[in-house]
């Protein structure tokens, strides 16, 4: 619900104005009894240094995505990342900064991904022509929190927040079941996860290459 909260925000309200900068933050940590980390196509992975991060990282892919305005037919990714491993028992990469620069619609970003970490944690800032949009992991309770401060022109500044508790896996199951019975449609479909993935390996890719830009054409965003 937050993340749907937080996408109508931008791209249907038109609460921020345009998209043309962000900022990622993820940090979630797999200790070495964590349940999806043991197991073996994550541990022995056909894709080499990206097991776990793979399965971890392609749900920010599909944040980004679901948010941003970048599913344009004649957008552009141009991705430099950095990627490291930090933790001895996560096989492969566990770590990595990355900038984007979409063209031609002027937004750029910083995201900042670990696995390795001892605490969870999860930021998102969204700034626009006139005003910004927060989006947060709650710290003491369930959930995420959102905000967004806004400055419409010709009128006064305003701001407003929003608590969430997380959607949980049985509304995705409902939301797939609707989507087979073509009861809705899906906010996710298989050509759209097959882009999610293409931009883990864009940045799987550049951070092999020590950040040399890897460009995603408008076919893969």
């Amino acid at each position: 619900p937050a993340l749907t909260r937080a996408s109508k925000s931008i791209l249907v309200d038109d609460d921020i104005g345009t998209p043309f900068l962000f900022r990622l933050y993820v940090g979630s940590p797999f200790t070495p009894d964590n349940k999806y980390l043991n197991t073996q196509w994550r541990k022995e992975s056909s894709w080499g240094d990206g097991g776990l991060f793979v399965d971890a990282f392609v749900h920010a892919s599909a944040l980004l995505r679901l948010i941003l305005p970048i599913s344009s037919s004649s957008t552009t990714a141009r991705i430099s990342a950095i990627t490291s491993s930090h933790a001895k028992h996560i096989p492969g990469v566990d770590t990595m900064i990355t900038n984007v620069i979409y063209d031609p619609i002027q937004l750029s970003g910083s995201i900042s991904a670990t696995y390795a970490c001892t605490h969870m944690k999860f930021e998102l800032e969204v700034i626009g022509t006139h005003g910004t949009l927060h989006l947060s992991r709650n710290v003491d309770k369930p959930g995420y929190h959102f905000k967004v401060d806004s400055v419409k022109e010709g009128k006064s500044s305003s701001s407003w927040k929003e608590d969430f508790g997380f959607g949980g896996i049985e509304l995705e199951f409902l939301g797939f079941a609707a989507h087979c019975q073509q009861l809705e449609n899906d906010c996710n479909t298989p050509l759209e996860a097959l882009k999610d993935l293409a931009f883990v390996e864009a940045c799987l890719e550049s951070g092999k290459n020590n950040g040399d830009f890897v460009i995603l054409k408008e076919d893969d965003l």
